[in-house]
């Protein structure tokens, strides 16, 4: 189902997005919940809420990808074979470069 959405700034908005994701972690389901957002800020908040409310997060834009690459990890192999959440802005995530 189709759900439209509108709170205030700092209302919650990322809480509601990671809603479904947080409850199949808490019943031990896995999956993976893809956010895709327009600007690597919005990547980094994103990933820094996901993160405290215990999901596995994994942040991918250029400046991750090549600090990444720099110790050896492949991020977009770690998308293909992990769960929780995923996140990036929108061509990062399909720039296998």
């Amino acid at each position: 189902k189709n759900v439209f959405c509108v709170i205030a700034t700092g209302m919650g908005k990322t809480v509601v997005l990671m809603a479904g994701a947080m409850a199949a972690s808490a019943r031990s389901e896995k999956g993976i919940a893809l956010l895709i957002v327009p600007t690597k800020v919005l990547v980094e908040q994103q990933a820094e809420v996901a993160s405290r409310r215990g999901l596995r997060v994994l942040a991918i834009n250029q400046d991750t990808v090549r600090d990444a690459r720099l110790v050896g990890r492949d991020l977009f192999k770690e998308l293909a074979e992990g769960d929780d959440v995923r996140m990036g802005g929108e061509a990062s995530l399909f720039d296998c470069s």
